[in-house]
């Protein structure tokens, strides 16, 4: 009986469909739904921009010889913003909670996920950090110590 009951549910739906005006011939000849209700669809823009800033660690890992770890979202650990995970042959990969988080946080942990990732001591480190934020096209806010200015 259901299956009947789906039928003439959709026999229904193509007697009501052709009536509404806001359908329109497809290329192929199909009605399609106009190009209006796409605008409501969210695009998850954090997920484009984490694939495009982990091709760009990665490609700048490599050009310093380092090794560069895969990335992935979410880490499979509940409740954690950020983990790595070594494999035997020398790989890595940085996972990173992407929701709910400012963008420029999940690029931190990026990018200390390559650093970790290669085991890299401060003096380098820091380099290392300072050349991936210039790369990505964001540089962290900068703390004035009295230091810096006295140096």
């Amino acid at each position: 009986m259901p299956a009947k009951g789906l039928v003439l549910a959709s026999v229904r739906a193509r007697q009501v469909l052709p009536r509404v005006g806001h359908y329109r011939w497809g290329v192929t000849g199909n009605r399609v739904t106009p190009l209006c209700h796409y605008r409501v669809m969210a695009i998850n823009q954090s997920a484009l921009d984490f694939a495009h800033a982990a091709r760009l660690l990665g490609r700048e890992a490599r050009r310093r010889g380092l090794v560069a770890p895969s990335y992935r979202s979410p880490p499979r650990i509940v409740g954690v913003q950020r983990s790595l995970r070594r494999f035997p042959k020398g790989g890595a990969t940085v996972a990173v909670q992407l929701k709910g988080r400012p963008w420029l946080a999940v690029l931190g942990d990026m990018i200390e996920g390559v650093v970790v990732a290669n085991g890299l001591l401060p003096p380098h480190a820091d380099r290392l950090r300072n050349d991936l934020w210039q790369a990505v096209g964001a540089q962290p806010a900068q703390s004035s110590s009295p230091r810096a200015t006295a140096a």
